[in-house]
């Protein structure tokens, strides 16, 4: 064991996130740590997350004022793609929580009322402005989003902020839920992070917790209808006065409870593809492809092999590293032009990364 560990932390971080072993490793690592520090207690959890951006365990998704692992070089400004987009979210701001050293950085250094901004967050509106540019241009009036690895929320909060904005868009698109796929390490980052960011603005449904409605202690999910209640804001106009104002359903779920979330979402919303004005978004930046192979594939065998009536997305917004180990096998999966039946709508790459994003040909 003590072999194993030492071998781990020797390796680069893409090697570690590639290889099983390491990850689940790490995974234990930074349970125990964060489990054994805080033990649940709100202030000890406050003080445990509080400095994310420089923590062992996250450092390499946070964003952080001393370094980034950005590596993308813009082709064209989000504000050339969708004027509007841009400014709805770039509007929604980056809370300073969690980065170290953010709050001494920003307007009194730049003489403007700016304030800090990282690559991250940079990034994050590029990226939803060219996918909701694409949404919009596409017919596309509602979307459920499924993130794979949301490292610390930045895009939940985005779309929860930003919901309202976006159904008084020039061309409305209702957010109707927001899925993450995660480590449980990290989804438990995430939770502190969404609750002290967006508060009421997210409706959170822990697909572990023991009280969830889909817990194994119960069968209500498994009974016809049984999961009407967790989606039940599905049912609701958009345009209502009731959906405008509730908040934004946020499913997390970690990789115990994987199976049953992709089964059951699957059951609840067997009607979907027969409304082609809904679209199912999968929104996959460098965690996915990080993955190892046996990750990426459950990953890809659920949302894009499968078909629309089980879980299968209609767009999938993929940003990839082709430094990482077992790239080229990932990218013969996305690019075969057998896959699936999907179309390749934009591709853009530096060096070192690509962002592609892919329509599903009916």
């Amino acid at each position: 064991c003590r072999q194993s560990i030492e071998l781990c932390f020797h390796q680069q971080e893409p090697f570690f996130f590639n290889h099983t072993g390491c990850n689940m490793i790490q995974e234990l690592l930074t349970v125990a740590i964060g489990s054994g520090r805080h033990r649940g207690a709100p202030a000890k959890v406050d003080n445990y997350y509080g400095n994310m951006s420089e923590m062992w365990g996250f450092h390499h998704f946070t964003p952080s004022v001393l370094m980034s692992s950005d590596g993308h070089q813009r082709a064209n400004s989000p504000h050339a793609v969708n004027k509007e987009l841009n400014d709805i979210f770039y509007k929604q701001g980056e809370p300073m929580l969690g980065i170290v050293w953010a709050d001494h950085i920003g307007a009194a250094s730049e003489g403007s009322d700016r304030g800090y901004r990282s690559p991250k967050f940079e990034s994050g509106v590029e990226f939803l402005t060219r996918m909701f540019d694409g949404l919009q241009k596409g017919g596309v009036k509602t979307v459920d989003m499924f993130e794979i690895g949301a490292g610390y929320g930045s895009m939940p909060r985005f779309m929860a902020s930003a919901k309202k904005a976006l159904l008084d868009a020039s061309i409305p698109v209702y957010v109707r839920n927001y899925a993450i796929m995660d480590m449980r390490s990290v989804v438990d980052l995430q939770r502190w992070y969404l609750n002290k960011t967006a508060g009421d603005l997210i409706r959170q449904s822990d697909w572990s917790d023991p009280s969830h409605r889909c817990s194994v202690q119960g069968v209500h999910c498994w009974r016809p209808g049984g999961t009407d209640g967790l989606w039940a804001l599905d049912r609701i106009d958009p345009q209502s006065a009731q959906q405008r104002a509730a908040p934004l359903n946020v499913d997390f779920v970690d990789t115990d409870k994987r199976d049953v979330f992709a089964h059951l979402y699957a059951d609840a919303h067997t009607q979907d593809e027969s409304d082609p004005s809904l679209a199912r978004v999968l929104f996959a930046v460098n965690s996915w492809h990080e993955f190892a192979m046996q990750d990426f594939m459950w990953h890809y065998n659920t949302f894009v092999a499968a078909p629309t009536w089980r879980m299968g997305v209609d767009v999938i917004f993929y940003v990839s590293n082709r430094e990482w180990i077992r790239n080229a096998e990932k990218e013969a999966l996305m690019m075969h032009p057998r896959s699936v039946h999907f179309l390749l709508e934009l591709e853009e790459c530096s060096p070192i990364t690509c962002i592609r994003v892919f329509r599903r040909v009916t």
